[in-house]
C-alpha cells in the first residue's frame, strides 16, 4: 500500500497487511555484512501508509506547525461505568410538567360614573382616562360598556382563545356566578379575575373589596376569601385600585399555605393611593398590562425633547403596522419590548421563578412582562406595584436604556413615514446585542456572570435576518459545558429549536444539528425522543445524512453528519416507534451507502452505534471490514454492532476502549466464557482470546473478565488470572455480579456521548483536517532550549534518599476506588532504600522540580529534597518509564513485560491519575527474557517500539495497534531510538549492536561491525554510545557505521572502569556515562570530558530539556541526585 494524500486515513495499518514473512539474513542479521542502509534512501518513496504518515507528522512537528499530542481525547480521560444510565436530564430539569393556559377571564368595573367613592378626595384637573377614554365625555352608561368593551379587546391581544365575560358595576352575587361560571369553563386550566375598583371604596383590612347592591345605593363588601373559593386555583388576581396591597396581605392571612397556584398583582402597596396625575390614565396600571407599547411611548414624549422634532402623544396612535408583524414599526417595537422585559425578568430572577411567570402560561407571561413596564412608570408617581409571587423592584435596569433608544429611533421616523411614505428602517438593536453577545463569548466562562443578552437572542431565532447568526453564536455558547446548556434552556431554547426542525434553509443545518447534538449529549429520555418524532424532527436529520454536495463534502459537513447519525442513534435506543419511523424514512439504506464511501472516523463510528439498532443490516457482511479499521473508535463501535463472533478476536487489539468493549459484549451476550466446541459434541470450551483479558493491564477489563469467566472476583475467573496476580481489594469488595438484568454500559458509546459534550468549537477543536491527535500550534508553547556544551555549568544539584521520603500526595490508580491507597505509605525514618536497575526507570520533568521513578510495579513522583508527590501502582511489574506530550497533557508510559500503561495526571498533586490507555506489547507474554522499550518523539512521532527475546514491535500511539512486527535472528537486550537521527539501535544478547534506519519502509538493519562485546547503548545527537564489555566507550556517527567516532576509556587507561549507565539527548551534544566511582559528562562530538562528580555505583541516568539541561541520576542504594546545568 502507498501513501496517496496527506491525513487520507487515520494512522495504522493492521498487522493483516503486512503479513510474516520468513526472516531474510541478507536483510535481518545483524551479524551479516550489510553496509549502511543510507545507500539505498530512494525506496523511502514506497512506504507504508501508516509509516509515512507518521514521518509526515514528524516533518510538520519539527516544522513548529503542529503539536503531536497522544491519549489526550475525552475518552482517555473517562472512567467508564459498568451499568449504563441515563444522561444528567439538562432538558427535563427545564421542561414545564404543569403547563398551563389562561381559558375563562373575569372582568369586573366598579367605576359607578360621576359619583366619587366618600374616601377619595380628587384633585383638578386630575387622571379621568379609563381604556384610553374620557368616560365624562358621553352618557354614563354609554361610557361604561365602552370601557368595558376596550378592557375586553385589550386582553385579547395577549389571549384571543380564552372566554372572556364581563360584569360592570355588579353585584356580589353576579361575581359569584361570573366566577363559578368562569371556573366550570376553565375546568382544570387557569382563570383571571380582573378588578377596577376606581369607584367604590378602598378595600379593608378585614380582607373586603367593594361592590354595588342592585339598586347603586350602597356599596357592598365582598369577602376576598370567598371570592378565593369561588374562584378556585389555578388562579391569578388583579387589582387595580387604591391600597391594592392590603389584599395581598389579606390572601396571605387567609391562604397562607395555599397559595402556590395563586397569582396576584395590585397596582400600589398597601399604603399609597392612585395616582391624579392628569399627563397619566387613571387606570394606568392596567395601561400598563394590556397596552404596554402604547403607554410607554406616552410616557417617553411626554418625559423627551421630542417635541420639537414634530412628535406628539397624537402620533403615536398613528404608528403604522400591528404588534404581530414584526417587520412594521409597531411589531418591531413589540418584539424589543418583549426582548428586553424578558432579558430583565432573566438577569433579576430566580430560574425557577423565572420559567414559573414567564415560561408557564403565555397570558401570564405577558402580563409579567407588562407588570415590569408598570414598575418604571408608577414609580415615578408614587406608586410601587407589588406581586405574588414577589418581584424586585427592576425599574432601574440598565437594558430600559435601550428600550428608549429603541422607542427614539422609532418615533423619530414617524413624520417621513407618515407624511411621505418614506420606508421605515428597521431599528439596530437586535444586531447590537448580538454583538454584545459575541464578545461576551469571547471573554466570557463559567466563571463570570451569565450573558445577559441570552433571552434576545431566543427572540433573535424569530427573525429570518439575524436568525443564522443568532444560531451560530448559541453553538458557541452552548459548547461551553452543561452550565451553558442548562441557562440556554432555562431561557426556554427549546421549543424554539424544536420548531426550527421544520425549517427547509440548508445554511441553518450544521448549526442546527451541532446545536441538537449537544442537547441530546446531555439529556436523551423518552420525552426528548417523543419530541423529536412526534412532529418529523428525526427526519431533519435522516435528510442532513443523504445531503451530497456537487464540490465535495468539506470537513465541517463529514462533522455535522456525525453528530446527525449520533442524534438519530440516541432517537433510535430503547424507542420501537423513533426506530420503526427511521425505517420507513429509509435510514438503512442511507447508513450503508455512507458506511461504503464514507472515511471520517467520527462519522463511521456513529454510523457503526446506530447500525445495532437495525436487526435488517448484513451484520456481518458490512461491519467486518471495520473490525480492523485504523481508528480505536471505529473498530469498538464495529465490536458493539458486531452480531456474529468475529468480534471475539478483538479481544487482543491494542486499543482498552476495543478490549473493554469486547468483554462488555461478551457480558452482554451472555456466551462470555465458552465458545461452541469444534468436535461437534456440544460441549463448550473456554475462549483463548478473552482469556487473555484476565491479565489485561486495564484493572477494569480485568475485572470484568474475570466476572465473564467465573461470576464473581474471587471464582473461577480469578484463580485463572495467571500473570497479574489478583484484583486489588477494592474489586474484590465489589457487590456487582454478573446478572442478565443489568444493562452494561458500552464503553464507546458512553465516551463518544462525553466527548460530544466536550468543546467543539474553541481552541481545543481546532485540529488539522484529518489528523485528530494534531493541534495547532499556539505561540505560547514553550520549547525545549539547547546548550552550548561548551559553557556547560552545573547551577544546582539536588540529592536524596528514596527510602524516606516526605509525602505530599498520593492516590489510586484508574480504575480503583477513589481514595484506596494503592501502596503501604512511607513510614517516616525508614532506612530502606530502592533497589534501583534499568536507566529507563526514571523520568525527569523539564518545566518542573519533579522526578518520577518506578520500581517493581510502583511509580513514585517526587519533588526536587525528597517530597513524594504521588504514588500509585501499575499493576505488573515496569521496567521503562516515557514522558509523552509537550509541556500540556503530559502523559507518562510506564512500560513492562506483561502491560504498557499511559496515565495523565501523574505529576500534578491536585489532580486525579486517569488510566489513559493499556496494551499488551508483545504476541507471547515474555517469560525471563530481558524486554527494553524505546520511544520515538524525532522521526516517526508517536512511534513505539518493543523488544523481547527476537520479537521486536512497532506500535503506532495514534492508532493504539500494532504496526509491524520483525523477527530478529538474535534476542535482543536493549533498544533506543535515535536522538537527533532516524535510527533505531539494538543491542543483542551477545554483544552485538545493529542500527535500524527508520526511513526504509523494510526498516532492514545495519551492523556497527567494530562492536562485539556491547553492554549497554544510548543513542544521542547525530548518532550512539556504545559501552564495551572491559571498560571502553565508544562513540557511533549514524551515518559513519564502520568505525567508531571516538573512543574513550572513563576510568582511565590504565585503571580502565566498567560503564554502569549511559544516557544522551538530543539538545546537547553531551552524553551522560557512570561508573563504578563517578559520574562523566562527555562531549559526544570528541569523547572530551567536560564535567565529572564523583559518585559510587549509578545505575541509572536519564536527561531532560527545559531552561537548559537536567540530569537526574540514582545508585544502586537508592540515592538519587538532579543536576541542573546552564
Amino acid at each position: 500500500m502507498t501513501r496517496e494524500t496527506p491525513y487520507a486515513a487515520s494512522i495504522g495499518g493492521g498487522e493483516d497487511e503486512y503479513p510474516q514473512e520468513d526472516p531474510d539474513p541478507q536483510t535481518l542479521d545483524i551479524r551479516g555484512s550489510l553496509t549502511s542502509p543510507f545507500e539505498t534512501l530512494s525506496d523511502r518513496l514506497t512506504f507504508p501508509e501508516e509509516q509515512a504518515q507518521l514521518v509526515e507528522i514528524g516533518a510538520l512537528y519539527h516544522s513548529g506547525a503542529v503539536t503531536p499530542v497522544l491519549f489526550s481525547d475525552v475518552r482517555h480521560g473517562l472512567k467508564i461505568p459498568l451499568d449504563a444510565d441515563n444522561p444528567s436530564g439538562i432538558v427535563t430539569r427545564w421542561r414545564q410538567k404543569d403547563r398551563l393556559k389562561t381559558t375563562a377571564v373575569a372582568l369586573v368595573v366598579c367605576l359607578n360614573i360621576g359619583v366619587d367613592p366618600p374616601d377619595v378626595i380628587k384633585i383638578s384637573p386630575c387622571a379621568r382616562m379609563e381604556c384610553w377614554m374620557d368616560p365624562l365625555s358621553m352618557q354614563a352608561q354609554k361610557a361604561l360598556d365602552t370601557i368595558g368593551k376596550n378592557l375586553q379587546a385589550q386582553y385579547e391581544r395577549w389571549q384571543p382563545r380564552a372566554k372572556y365575560k364581563i360584569h360592570l358595576d355588579p353585584t356580589s352575587d353576579e361575581v359569584k356566578k361570573l366566577v363559578s361560571s368562569c371556573r366550570r369553563s376553565a375546568k382544570s386550566e387557569r382563570v383571571l379575575f380582573h378588578y377596577n375598583g376606581h369607584g367604590v371604596p378602598r378595600p379593608t383590612s378585614n380582607g373586603e373589596i367593594w361592590v354595588f347592591n342592585k339598586s347603586y345605593t350602597q356599596y357592598i363588601p365582598l369577602s376576598i376569601y370567598d371570592l378565593q373559593n369561588w374562584m378556585g386555583t389555578p388562579a391569578i388576581y388583579i387589582f387595580d385600585c387604591s391600597i391594592a396591597g392590603q389584599i395581598l396581605q389579606s390572601f396571605k392571612q387567609f391562604f397562607a399555605h395555599d397559595m402556590k397556584d395563586t397569582i396576584l398583582m395590585c397596582a400600589c402597596s398597601e399604603l399609597e393611593l392612585l395616582p391624579q396625575d392628569p399627563g397619566y390614565p387613571a387606570d394606568v396600571f392596567t395601561c400598563c398590562l394590556t397596552t404596554p407599547i402604547k403607554i410607554a411611548l406616552h410616557v417617553f414624549c411626554a418625559k423627551s425633547m421630542l417635541g420639537s422634532e414634530g412628535i406628539t402623544k397624537d402620533i403615536i396612535d398613528r404608528i403604522p403596522g400591528k404588534q404581530t408583524d414584526r417587520k412594521t414599526p409597531l411589531g418591531e417595537l413589540n418584539w424589543i419590548f418583549t426582548a428586553i422585559t424578558d432579558t430583565i425578568a432573566w438577569n433579576a430572577l430566580p430560574r425557577s421563578l423565572f420559567q414559573k411567570l414567564f415560561r408557564q402560561d403565555l397570558l401570564v407571561a405577558s402580563l409579567f412582562r407588562n407588570f415590569l413596564l408598570a414598575q418604571r412608570i408608577m414609580r415615578r408617581v408614587g406608586c410601587t406595584p407589588v406581586s405574588h409571587p414577589r418581584l424586585p423592584l427592576m425599574d432601574q435596569h440598565p437594558m430600559w436604556l435601550a428600550w428608549d433608544m429603541a422607542a427614539e429611533t422609532c418615533l423619530l421616523q414617524l413624520p417621513d413615514i407618515l407624511d411621505s411614505d418614506k420606508e421605515y428602517v428597521p431599528s439596530p438593536f437586535f444586531s447590537e446585542q448580538l454583538t454584545a453577545f459575541e464578545l461576551w463569548l469571547d471573554h466570557g466562562s463559567a466563571d463570570k456572570p451569565p450573558p445577559e443578552q441570552l433571552p434576545i437572542v431566543l427572540q433573535v431565532l424569530l427573525s429570518q435576518v439575524h436568525r443564522l447568526r443568532a444560531l451560530v453564536l448559541l453553538g458557541r455558547f452552548i459548547d461551553m459545558g452543561s452550565w451553558a446548556v442548562d441557562l440556554a434552556l432555562s431561557v426556554g431554547i427549546f421549543p424554539y429549536i424544536l420548531k426550527l426542525l421544520q425549517t427547509s434553509a440548508a445554511d441553518l443545518r450544521q448549526t442546527l444539528v451541532f446545536i441538537w447534538a449537544k442537547i441530546v449529549s446531555w439529556d436523551m429520555n423518552p420525552q426528548v425522543q417523543n419530541d423529536l418524532t412526534k412532529d418529523g424532527g428525526y427526519l431533519y436529520f435522516i435528510r442532513h445524512l443523504q445531503d451530497d454536495q456537487s464540490d465535495g463534502e468539506t470537513t465541517a459537513n463529514v462533522e455535522s453528519k456525525a453528530q446527525a447519525a449520533f442524534i438519530l442513534s440516541a432517537i433510535c435506543r430503547k424507542n420501537e416507534k423513533g426506530l420503526n419511523l427511521c425505517v420507513q424514512a429509509g435510514l438503512i439504506d442511507v447508513i450503508v451507502g455512507l458506511l461504503a464511501r464514507e472515511k471520517d472516523e467520527e462519522l463511521l463510528k456513529w454510523l457503526l452505534i446506530l447500525c445495532e439498532e437495525f436487526d435488517e443490516i448484513d451484520h456481518e457482511g458490512i461491519l467486518e471490514p471495520f473490525l480492523d479499521h485504523d481508528s480505536p473508535n471505529v473498530r469498538a463501535a464495529a465490536v458493539y454492532s458486531s452480531r456474529g463472533d468475529s468480534w471475539r478476536r478483538k479481544a487482543t487489539d491494542g486499543s482498552q476502549l476495543v478490549r473493554h468493549e469486547v468483554v462488555v459484549k461478551a457480558l452482554a451476550s451472555g456466551t462470555a466464557h465458552a465458545v461452541p466446541s469444534s468436535n461437534g459434541a456440544g460441549e463448550a470450551v473456554h475462549d483463548e482470546n478473552l482469556d487473555r483479558l484476565l491479565d489485561d493491564p486495564c484493572l477494569d477489563v480485568r475485572y470484568l473478565a474475570v466476572m465473564c469467566m467465573g461470576g464473581g472476583a474471587g471464582g473461577e475467573g480469578s484463580s485463572r488470572c495467571k500473570l497479574m496476580g489478583p484484583l486489588p481489594k477494592s474489586y474484590q469488595s465489589k457487590k456487582w455480579k454478573k446478572n442478565d438484568s443489568i444493562e452494561y454500559q458500552s464503553p464507546v458509546n458512553y465516551a463518544g456521548e462525553q466527548a460530544m459534550r466536550w468543546p467543539l468549537l474553541g481552541p481545543l477543536a481546532e485540529e488539522e483536517p484529518g489528523a485528530p491527535w494534531l493541534v495547532r500550534q499556539v505561540e505560547e508553547r514553550v520549547k525545549e532550549s539547547a546548550l552550548e556544551v561548551s559553557s556547560l555549568s552545573c547551577r544546582h544539584t539536588y540529592t536524596w534518599e528514596l527510602g524516606s521520603p516526605t509525602v505530599v500526595g498520593s492516590t489510586s490508580a484508574a480504575g480503583l476506588e477513589a481514595g484506596e491507597a494503592v501502596l503501604p505509605p512511607p513510614q517516616p525514618g525508614n532506612s530502606e532504600r530502592l533497589p534501583l536497575e534499568s536507566s529507563a526507570c526514571l523520568v525527569l520533568e523539564p518545566w518542573r522540580n519533579e522526578v518520577a521513578v518506578c520500581e517493581s510495579s510502583a511509580v513514585r513522583v517526587f519533588g526536587y529534597g525528597g517530597s513524594l508527590i504521588k504514588e500509585y501502582d501499575a499493576g505488573f511489574a515496569l521496567h521503562s518509564l516515557f514522558r509523552l506530550n509537550d509541556s500540556h497533557n503530559e502523559v507518562l508510559l510506564c512500560c513492562g513485560a506483561h502491560g504498557v500503561a499511559a496515565y495523565r495526571g501523574y505529576a500534578n498533586a491536585e489532580e486525579d491519575i486517569t488510566l489513559a490507555a493499556s496494551f499488551v506489547p508483545f504476541e507471547s507474554r515474555p517469560g525471563n527474557q530481558p524486554v527494553s522499550f524505546a520511544y520515538s518523539d524525532q522521526y516517526l512521532v508517536g512511534s513505539f517500539f518493543a523488544a523481547s527475546s527476537t520479537e521486536l514491535s512497532l506500535w503506532n500511539l495514534h492508532a493504539e495497534r500494532r504496526m509491524r512486527k520483525m523477527v530478529m535472528p538474535t534476542a535482543v537486550r536493549s533498544i533506543d531510538t535515535g536522538k537527533a537521527a532516524n535510527v533505531l539501535f539494538t543491542l543483542d544478547i551477545n554483544g552485538g549492536v545493529g542500527m535500524l534506519d527508520l526511513r526504509m519502509p523494510a526498516m532492514n538493519t545495519a551492523v556497527l561491525n567494530a562492536v562485539s562485546n556491547g553492554t549497554c547503548i544510548a543513542s544521542a545527537m547525530g548518532g550512539c554510545a556504545v559501552a564495551i564489555k572491559g571498560g571502553d566507550l565508544q562513540y557511533f556517527d549514524s551515518r559513519m557505521t564502520s568505525e567508531p567516532l571516538w573512543r574513550v576509556s572513563p576510568g582511565g587507561a590504565d585503571s580502565p572502569a566498567a560503564v554502569t549507565c549511559l544516557a544522551g539527548t538530543r539538545l546537547a551534544n553531551v552524553v551522560a556515562c557512570g561508573t563504578a566511582d563517578e559520574f562523566l559528562l562527555l562531549d559526544s562530538r570528541t569523547g572530551e570530558r567536560l564535567w565529572q562528580d564523583e559518585v559510587a555505583d549509578l545505575a541509572m541516568a536519564r536527561f531532560a530539556g527545559g531552561n537548559g539541561i537536567k540530569v537526574a541520576t540514582a545508585d544502586k542504594n537508592g540515592c538519587l541526585r538532579v543536576y541542573d546545568f546552564a
